[in-house]
């Protein structure tokens, strides 16, 4: 079933985006916000009255210590990597001369990994706290919060 199955009588939809992170669409229709997921085992809808939703905050999250991390990790490699090939270190069977190699990549893996933004959605309902994950572009957040205020 697609998401416009689930839509009640007189519901439109204002905003809508797929969510990669979560593989959610999320829609904000004239009444209500719906977090629907669909694969080939199982359907998820999640959906919250507009009127019951007191407030909510987006945040920004930036992974810093992994990027630290990857960086320490990509530093290191580079120096191994550097002292094998102007022959400073000797490295018996040639072979072995692949794991700083792999290293490195795993170390820029790590950083660009830390240095990706991730949003964070808290939704307040009813007293209650609902926090999802989201991995939106900043012009998403920003449609998503103005579908929220209307």
């Amino acid at each position: 079933m697609a998401l416009d199955d689930w839509l009640l009588e007189n519901e439109d939809i204002r905003f809508s985006v797929y969510d990669s992170y979560s593989r959610e669409e999320i829609a904000v229709t004239n009444r209500r916000l719906i977090f629907y997921r669909s694969g080939l085992a199982r359907e998820t809808l999640e959906s919250y009255n507009l009127n019951h939703i007191a407030g909510y905050r987006i945040e920004t999250v930036r992974r810093i210590a992994l990027a630290v991390v990857g960086a320490i990790i990509t530093l290191i490699s580079v120096i191994i990597l550097y002292q094998i090939f102007t022959f400073t270190i000797r490295v018996q069977p040639e072979i072995l001369a692949l794991i700083p190699f792999s290293t490195l990549m795993i170390g820029i893996g790590l950083l660009a990994a830390g240095l990706l933004s991730q949003q964070i959605l808290e939704l307040t309902i009813a007293g209650r706290k609902i926090t999802k994950s989201l991995k939106l572009s900043r012009k998403q957040l920003t449609e998503l919060a103005k579908a929220l205020q209307l």
